[in-house]
């Protein structure tokens, strides 16, 4: 029976011998994916460790194999990190490019409920790490923070460097392996905070590989979305879901457009595209209001539809519009003064506050203060690291917004607010 690694440290280390179960206990290991060992498996079972043979767990190559075969994980998901840019479309304003994973995370969520959220993917072509590139030692801990915030896991496959290093005494090496195994244990202990969804000021409606790749870049701005089915759009809700997209999804049923049109109804702004007259949005209700070189604005009830002319080609440009179509002010999710940094606000668990925003960090860490701000008003604000204690930290009333400095950024952050 293959266990549920969702709530696990799960580790790949395929070529067992006792004398490393100490170095996995170090990284906070609990459980161990190996080929059969009678000697290591008796050394994992001392230290707490469970043991699961490779052979028997299955890791299905999408995730929609995944959804239909039961599955311990799943073999996507890219490398994440800063992704070196090319020198001749770089520039001093040009956003660094991040690979993350949190819109797969998030998509699996929606789409396939029955796929395990947990990741399997290792360091090679398929998940964006090119031959002879060089992975920082920490950066196998960045790719569990990754999956871990978004609400899922990864089957950490150590890349050969780390590998090497840690077999081998490097002491830079076995510093990153130490501090992985403390934020392992900091992740686990705060799990109920990472199984939380995204705030859904920003929803954004998913079925085609372009509406997830909306997602995507959505994450990547954060945006912070919440990614939902579009066969089943939510209900409306513009207190808290203020711009509904549905961009390049299928045409939806005639209920799932009257849903996703009553969001606009009911004071929200829908955003769609498709040019023509027989577009599924169209509707006699829809009252011109201004138009632009790429979009029709109009009013329906107490909303606004914004309809782009043509198919949305560029998802990036469209995760800056809706920043715009939403306002600055009214985003769920803001970072500052981290290139770097991806922040994503959620609900909070029952009991332990209200709402809370996670940071991570992709690049270096932050030696500096680090502004974030989080959609609502809040009078208290507690933050968790995985290398200090919690902290109540100061809060800024901000335009209907909660601002917070966190003294400095490693590599993930999490501020709890009630």
């Amino acid at each position: 029976m293959q266990p549920d690694l969702l709530h696990h440290t799960a580790i790949r280390w395929l070529e067992p011998d006792p004398k490393h179960v100490p170095l996995l206990a170090g990284a906070g290991v609990t459980i161990a994916v190996s080929p059969p060992h009678a000697a290591f498996e008796a050394a994992c079972r001392t230290a707490g460790i469970g043991v699961a043979h490779e052979a028997d767990m299955r890791i299905a190559a999408t995730v929609e194999e995944a959804a239909k075969t039961p599955s311990a994980a799943v073999k996507a998901g890219l490398w994440p990190g800063i992704q070196r840019q090319d020198p001749q479309t770089a520039s001093a304003t040009r956003s660094v490019w991040l690979d993350q994973n949190c819109a797969l995370v998030n998509s699996i969520r929606a789409l396939h409920p029955t796929a395990p959220r947990v990741l399997a993917y290792v360091a090679d072509k398929q998940a964006g790490v090119s031959e002879g590139q060089l992975i920082p030692y920490d950066g196998i801990e960045l790719a569990l923070v990754d999956a871990w915030v978004a609400g899922g896991n990864y089957l950490m496959t150590p890349d050969p460097r780390l590998l090497k290093g840690v077999l081998g005494g490097v002491p830079e090496a076995l510093a990153a392996w130490k501090h992985l195994g403390k934020t392992a244990a900091w992740l686990r202990a705060n799990e109920p905070l990472f199984r939380e969804l995204p705030l859904p000021v920003v929803t954004v409606l998913a079925d085609s590989d372009m509406s997830q790749e909306i997602a995507n870049l959505s994450f990547r701005q954060s945006v912070s979305p919440r990614v939902v089915n579009a066969a089943n759009p939510p209900a409306p809700d513009p207190a808290h879901c203020q711009v509904l997209v549905a961009v390049s999804i299928d045409k939806p049923s005639p209920a799932a457009a009257r849903r996703i049109l009553s969001h606009a109804e009911a004071g929200a702004s829908v955003v769609v595209d498709g040019a023509g007259k027989d577009a599924w949005w169209r509707s006699d209700a829809l009252k011109p209001a201004r138009s632009d070189a790429e979009r029709e604005f109009l009013t329906l009830g107490k909303g606004q539809v914004v309809a782009y002319k043509a198919d949305v080609e560029d998802p990036g440009s469209l995760a800056l519009d809706v920043i715009d179509i939403l306002t600055q002010k009214r985003r769920a999710a803001r970072v500052w003064n981290a290139n770097a940094a991806l922040a994503i606000a959620t609900s909070a668990p029952a009991g332990q506050g209200a709402a809370a925003l996670h940071v991570i960090n992709y690049g270096r860490p932050a030696q500096w203060p680090v502004l974030a701000r989080i959609q609502g008003a809040f009078r208290r604000a507690t933050l968790l690291t995985p290398d200090d204690p919690p902290a109540e930290i100061p809060i800024g009333p901000r335009a209907g917004g909660s601002e917070v400095s966190i003294p400095k950024l490693r590599r993930v952050a999490t501020v709890v607010f009630n």
